[in-house]
């Protein structure tokens, strides 16, 4: 059996290659050292722009970060999954009325 490695394992993975301490990376980022522990334990999911701010600091690819992969998928991860394809919503107006 392959174990899982999840996203915040990536990024301490990440962070101790770059040589970086967990201070060190909150301090380039601008989060709280705190943050990047709930982040590495999985407890927490980062926002786009912290994963990204992640990537550059340590010189990984943000899409690796989060999927595990270099290469982007050709559907959604989601979709791709689940092996279905993405339903378009019906659209709603704020000036519907209520059926009778």
């Amino acid at each position: 059996m392959i174990p899982t490695i999840h996203e915040g394992h990536r990024m301490r993975i990440a962070r101790e290659e770059a040589g970086l301490e967990v201070r060190e990376i909150a301090e380039r980022i601008g989060i709280a050292p705190g943050t990047v522990i709930r982040y590495e334990k999985g407890r927490s999911t980062p926002k786009p722009l912290a994963r990204r701010a992640w990537a550059e600091v340590t010189g990984v690819p943000a899409y690796w970060l989060q999927w595990g992969t270099t290469e982007a998928p050709t559907q959604p991860p989601v979709a791709a999954k689940a092996g279905a394809s993405i339903k378009k919503l019906p659209r709603l107006d704020s000036n519907q009325q209520p059926a009778d």
